[in-house]
């Protein structure tokens, strides 16, 4: 039986796929290599979203530098988040 906190817990194992993509998720899981809302994965994300793509597509800011924008806020929580549960 699968811990209660494992994300995949209801995921059926029956299936050719199933332990495979289990394991494949679960470990993107646990190495915060998902958001679950990729449109709002932090609070007021919406916001740099939406600023970020009109400096993008207005040619304000590279490819790069948009890619950086968009990671910060993210990169900045999951900083926060860690270092509250140490």
């Amino acid at each position: 039986m699968q811990a209660e906190s494992d994300p995949c817990r209801y995921f059926s194992d029956h299936r050719p796929a199933g332990p495979k993509t289990h394991t494949l998720f679960a470990s993107m899981v646990a190495n915060d290599g998902i958001g679950f809302y990729p449109d709002w994965p932090v609070a007021g994300y919406y916001n740099d979203l939406v600023s970020a793509t009109q400096n993008l597509m207005n040619g304000t800011d590279t490819v790069s530098a948009f890619l950086d924008e968009i990671a910060a806020p993210y990169n900045a929580a999951i900083k926060e988040i860690r270092y509250r549960n140490r």
